[in-house]
């Protein structure tokens, strides 16, 4: 007996292997020069309050 997936594991499925194929266009170097001026600052205050 054969087993089919059901309709949103399909899904789930498809949009994962989308999601998976642009991070892996993607580097570290793109996330920093696409993020704010003043996010490096912001976490590392954010950091800084976690470990108290």
């Amino acid at each position: 007996m054969s087993r089919v997936a059901c309709g949103v594991s399909t899904l789930v499925r498809r949009a994962e292997l989308v999601y998976r194929r642009e991070l892996a266009g993607r580097t570290l170097a793109d996330a920093l020069a696409a993020a704010s001026p003043t996010a490096a600052e912001r976490a590392r205050r954010r950091y800084a309050r976690m470990a108290g």
